[in-house]
């Protein structure tokens, strides 16, 4: 039983990789960013320059749109996450792993809540 156990424990570290990678490269080929989402009407109104816009995104290491540069980040945020640095909500300007912490416990409290109900 240990055996299987522990062959299930492997294998899920491979899958988890694997959906992280898909992910990660889902999400950095999408055709707009958060920045440029967050900044378009500053930039229409001329408040800041293309320039600045791309020293943000150089900043949080999503400028290189190239395939070493997605390599590159990917692993950089991957290694960041074993570290436990789970990077700046954009959304919030907040530390990734607070605004987890802060909004865990409703998550929990569904969980619970539905596995009463099916017992």
């Amino acid at each position: 039983m240990l055996k299987y156990i522990l062959k299930r424990l492997f294998i899920s570290v491979f899958v988890l990789l694997g959906v992280s990678i898909i992910i990660y490269t889902l999400v950095r080929m999408m055709p707009n960013d958060y920045l440029d989402i967050k900044f378009s009407s500053q930039l229409q109104q001329g408040t800041i320059t293309q320039e600045q816009l791309a020293e943000f995104k150089n900043q949080y290491g999503i400028g290189d749109t190239s395939f070493k540069g997605l390599v590159n980040g990917y692993f950089t945020w991957l290694g960041n996450m074993l570290q436990g640095d789970m990077g700046t909500s954009f959304k919030y300007e907040k530390p990734v792993a607070e605004v987890i912490g802060d909004n865990m416990w409703v998550s929990f409290a569904i969980g619970v809540i539905a596995t009463i109900l099916q017992f």
